[in-house]
């Protein structure tokens, strides 16, 4: 997978935890609330997975050595 679409997912996952989010603090039932926001922080947590995909990928050299 390319770094572009790997960080391209990253930003649809913060944005699906920023709709969490929102939700969440619009919602007046607590246990609700509670799951909502811990979607969010799920979310956030598969971002953070992919950008650091992304970046492991890109910082690997590739190197072929011949015998």
């Amino acid at each position: 997978m390319s770094d572009d679409v790997v960080l391209h997912d990253a930003e649809r996952l913060r944005e699906r935890a920023k709709q969490a989010r929102e939700v969440a603090h619009k919602s007046k039932d607590s246990g609700t609330k509670q799951l909502l926001i811990a979607l969010a922080e799920n979310f956030e947590r598969m971002a953070e997975l992919a950008t650091n995909e992304a970046h492991a990928a890109s910082s690997q050299t590739v190197g072929v050595s011949v015998s």
